[in-house]
């Protein structure tokens, strides 16, 4: 490819990532020689022409969002012949891509993760505010998760925390040839009425249940279930309530209460808004610190406790997984 491939007023560079959802490169506006990064949706969904317009449509309302939280997006559309020609086939006609800013300090699933409770509750504060900005204009994630938290560096354009991959979830939702490991982790922070595809009963408060996983997470190291099973995690979510947390530094005494609200079962036993959830985060300003128990390794908290894992086999000989049943019953 020796030719400059362009999108509009962009310029591919090279690929820079392959995930699920496809192939991100890196790019420039060629004009303002700002460089950005161009996602590409391959996915079995992305070949639906109502999926296409479902996906343009989230597209415009994250593209109209404005807030030090959420990534930037500059463009969109699908990719035209000439393009696929000049890729020699690497990127097919008809491919939806989206254009945005580019973050180079990594996912907060890597490095980014916090070391202390100061840490976390400026992440989370960072967090539900974007959240807020983004639900206030009806927008919703849908698919959020630690690796779709991204760092931007002190030498991007706008450094800190951003969410990504707004409007992205329907194109991921029933593709069977997303990968196994993909499959296996977005239901580690998704919230009972999206694994059951109950969209009426979907909102902001869908969003505030993954970020209780993800609270959950990097305050003890782990997600509340985790297991190689899919059936089994997903048993969990539906049915299991949330474990006991140990954390792996001190946090406040009411923090586990606040995530149990963050991760009740059913929404309306949740916080509504992300604004509420903020609230009850920063009541716990003057409870007392707790830490972790004496002894224990931080291998050992990494492993799933026999509780939930008893619990999850439980659901699955007296409850067996029948999710339109479920669903139906919801």
């Amino acid at each position: 490819m020796n030719e400059t491939i362009r999108l509009g007023q962009f310029a591919l560079d090279r690929p820079i990532g392959e995930g699920g959802m496809g192939q991100v490169w890196s790019a420039r506006h060629e004009r303002d020689q700002v460089p950005v990064a161009v996602k590409f949706i391959n996915s079995l969904r992305a070949r639906d022409r109502a999926m296409r317009e479902a996906f343009r449509r989230e597209v415009r309302a994250v593209a109209g969002l404005n807030h030090p939280g959420i990534v930037m997006v500059f463009d969109y559309g699908e990719v035209p012949k000439a393009v696929e020609d000049l890729s020699s086939g690497h990127l097919r006609q008809g491919t939806p891509y989206l254009v945005m800013e580019e973050l180079t300090g990594g996912p907060l699933d890597a490095a980014n993760q916090p070391g202390d409770w100061l840490t976390l509750q400026q992440i989370l504060t960072e967090l539900l505010k974007a959240l807020a900005h983004a639900h206030a204009r009806g927008v919703i994630h849908r698919d959020l998760k630690l690796n779709n938290v991204v760092m931007g560096a002190e030498t991007d354009a706008r450094p800190g925390l951003k969410i990504i991959d707004f409007g992205l979830a329907q194109m991921q939702e029933g593709d069977r040839e997303t990968s196994r490991s993909l499959r296996a982790g977005a239901p580690a922070f998704e919230a009972p009425e999206k694994i059951l595809g109950d969209y009426r009963s979907q909102g902001p408060w869908t969003d505030l249940y993954s970020l209780g996983c993800m609270a959950f997470a990097l305050a003890s190291g782990q997600p509340p279930y985790i297991s190689d099973d899919i059936q089994q995690l997903v048993r969990c979510q539906l049915m299991v309530p949330m474990p006991a947390l140990t954390p792996v530094f001190p946090i406040p005494s009411g923090f586990e209460a606040w995530l149990r609200r963050m991760l009740a079962k059913h929404p309306n036993d949740r916080y509504r808004t992300a604004a509420d959830a903020l609230h009850g985060l920063q009541t716990l300003a003057s409870d007392p610190f707790v830490g972790p128990p004496d002894g224990l390794s931080v291998a050992a908290r990494h492993e799933p406790t026999t509780e939930v894992m008893a619990a999850a086999q439980a659901t699955a000989v007296t409850r067996p997984l029948d999710l339109v049943q479920l669903a139906a019953s919801s």
